[in-house]
């Protein structure tokens, strides 16, 4: 595992929690989605930046991209959702 990688799983780490809190907000739904697009893009920035890999190549974008998506639905199934820390997080 690269430096890229291991970035993409903290981050897919941290988005759950995101996540739970923008379900929780009183926003007309194009705010959430505009505030989930934005944190997402800054999340992808974020992690090439930490990695080193700020170079564009699609190859890596997929891959790191890939990771932090199929990381961030793993710990949101298996621990926020299971846990029933979702539910308290959207009470929040």
């Amino acid at each position: 595992m690269d430096n890229s990688q291991a970035v993409s799983v903290l981050v897919g780490i941290v988005i759950p929690f995101v996540v739970s809190w923008l379900k929780s907000a009183d926003w007309a739904p194009k705010g959430k989605f505009l505030v989930a697009l934005i944190v997402s893009v800054v999340a992808g920035f974020a992690t090439s930046w930490a990695a080193g890999n700020l170079v564009w190549a699609w190859d890596r974008a997929v891959i790191d991209a890939a990771i932090v998506v199929s990381v961030g639905q793993g710990f949101y199934r298996l621990i926020l959702e299971d846990s029933g820390i979702d539910k308290k997080l959207t009470k929040l």
